[in-house]
């Protein structure tokens, strides 16, 4: 089990420093490393020693055998792979470090705009269009994000509109509105108009209140907010904290 596990990585690591401090022979020392390898702590034990003697290459298979045998473990694999870039990118292995890069944000779905971002500066731009879009197409958490990065405009207008949620339509707001004011007010109202059906106390009714003052900063956003806090009033007339919200309001 894990627990069991992790003592034994615990008694492993000490027993490796007791061997130092005692000053036990480097053959030993290098003969229990290689037996223990398996375990993780004993593994980067033996990568850092690799590149203290200036081992590089022997590094680099203990890594590549690390992400082998931990691809189980998404974090532990993506540590391996990171210390792999870094050693590539020291070495100007560019290739490999495009394909580490790769694995590391399309196999282990991991590093966000930091490694898309240090993708992009590696491959040619040609790899990077199709890096990109095959990251657009894919159920990646950051497609937002890089649509805002490679000034998508059109692409993440539709994306925010459909994600359908009051925050992310805040968190692209400032790169869309100059384009795109009239489909953003329309997104607006129609999540506002859904909110408002399930809202139920004055915390919320207070935050529809203040989404209708954010509509008049919008042209033809007066208009609107009106028209929803009319229907507000008629539709929902018996919830008298949201009645109090929107005379609060001002409307």
């Amino acid at each position: 089990g894990y627990s069991g596990e992790y003592e034994m990585k615990r008694l492993l690591t000490c027993r490796f420093d007791l061997m130092k401090k005692l000053s036990r022979p480097r053959e030993e020392m290098d003969a229990f490393l290689e037996r223990y390898t398996n375990y993780s702590d004993i593994r980067k034990l033996r990568i850092r020693q690799s590149l203290d003697d200036g081992k590089t290459d022997e590094a680099i298979r203990l890594l590549e055998e690390g992400k082998s045998a931990d691809r189980d473990k998404r974090g532990l694999a993506a540590e391996y792979s990171e210390w792999l870039m870094d050693l590539y990118e020291q070495q100007g292995q560019r290739d490999k470090l495009c394909a580490e890069l790769e694995y590391h944000v399309f196999t282990l779905s991991s590093g966000g705009m930091e490694m898309l971002n240090r993708l992009k500066k590696v491959c040619t731009p040609a790899q990077w269009i199709e890096y990109r879009e095959r990251y657009l197409s894919g159920r990646n958490y950051h497609k937002l994000e890089l649509m805002e990065s490679e000034g998508l405009w059109e692409r993440l207008m539709e994306a925010v509109n459909a994600a359908g949620r009051l925050s992310i339509l805040d968190r692209y707001e400032a790169a869309l509105k100059r384009q795109y004011p009239n489909e953003l007010l329309e997104a607006y109202v129609r999540i506002l108009t859904k909110e408002s059906a399930v809202a139920s106390n004055r915390k919320q009714y207070h935050g529809l209140a203040h989404y209708l003052k954010k509509l008049e900063r919008y042209p033809g956003g007066t208009e609107r907010a009106l028209h929803l806090a009319k229907d507000w009033r008629i539709r929902y007339s018996r919830r008298r904290a949201m009645m109090e919200e929107l005379n609060e309001a001002g409307f």
